[in-house]
């Protein structure tokens, strides 16, 4: 089964100010989009490590939207990519997908 991504953490965080959560959404999307990017051309540019920091700062927001498995996997990609492996790179760009999907309704 797939996971569901959820804003009971940023609900929790924003304690019903809604301006605040509006605000805070706004960021998490500005911040994602121009993270994707990185992610993007580093590993376009075969630049390894600097794709792993990147990855490693995504799997922060996949946290923060609850997906407890695709943390796990970012992780894991994280460290694989230090080596130059990409055997999760369609699972961690799945998760990706997920995110964006949900965060654009947010």
């Amino acid at each position: 089964m797939e996971e569901k991504p959820s804003l009971d953490y940023i609900n929790q965080i924003c304690g019903g100010d809604a301006h605040f959560k509006k605000d805070l959404i706004d960021i998490f999307k500005r911040e994602i989009s121009k993270e994707i990017e990185s992610y993007q051309l580093y590993l376009k540019n075969g630049n390894y490590l600097k794709t792993s920091e990147v990855v490693h700062k995504l799997s922060h927001k996949i946290k923060i939207l609850d997906l407890k498995n695709g943390f796990k996997i970012a992780e894991k990609y994280c460290i694989q990519l230090k080596d130059s492996n990409q055997s999760l790179k369609i699972d961690f760009e799945r998760i990706l997908a997920t995110m964006l999907l949900f965060i654009k309704k947010a």
